[in-house]
């Protein structure tokens, strides 16, 4: 436990420095969203979601969140990598895990713009890492893989995000 307190931290510390270590981002071209920035900009503005953005960042993929897309983002919280078995994210974030990392991060991308009505009428869609998303109504509350949304249709240029309570391991 001790390990993953230490590990949350300095993602902490690392989030409260604007910018440090992001590369230039490219405008977003997208043509549909009336969201002032991208997906990144939407997780950047929110503190509850700074675990998944530095990890987007550290797996190289914000450049290519940042671009056009269209992406539909689940985002889990803070709290929701806390959740994680301890040393799990310490792992991931190895370079030798690099790609374990991407496959995680992947799994919680659509390459579509979905708003909540949208996903809440398909009963399944493709994540970017090729493993299938499946949604679900438990009593008039929409799930996704079993994760509840916590917020949903948060607006951007290039996507929506939405988001949920816990992460999803990659098959």
């Amino acid at each position: 436990m001790m390990r993953w307190s230490v590990v949350f931290v300095a993602f902490t510390v690392l989030s409260t420095v604007p910018g440090r270590g992001d590369p230039p981002r490219p405008p977003a071209e997208a043509d549909e969203g009336a969201g002032a920035g991208t997906v990144v900009d939407v997780l950047s503005a929110d503190p509850r979601l700074n675990t998944f953005r530095i990890a987007i960042r550290e797996a190289g993929l914000r450049e290519t969140l940042s671009a056009a897309g269209p992406f539909t983002l689940f985002a889990p919280t803070n709290e929701a990598f806390r959740a994680l078995p301890d040393g799990k994210i310490a792992q991931l974030l190895k370079p030798e895990s690099r790609q374990s990392l991407i496959d995680l991060l992947t799994h919680h991308v659509v390459r579509k713009r979905l708003n909540a009505d949208e996903v809440e009428a398909v009963s399944g869609m493709d994540s970017l890492s090729g493993e299938q998303l499946n949604v679900s109504d438990n009593g008039g509350e929409v799930r996704i893989n079993g994760a509840k949304i916590l917020q949903a249709d948060a607006d951007a240029a290039n996507g929506f995000v939405h988001v949920i309570d816990r992460v999803w391991l990659a098959d």
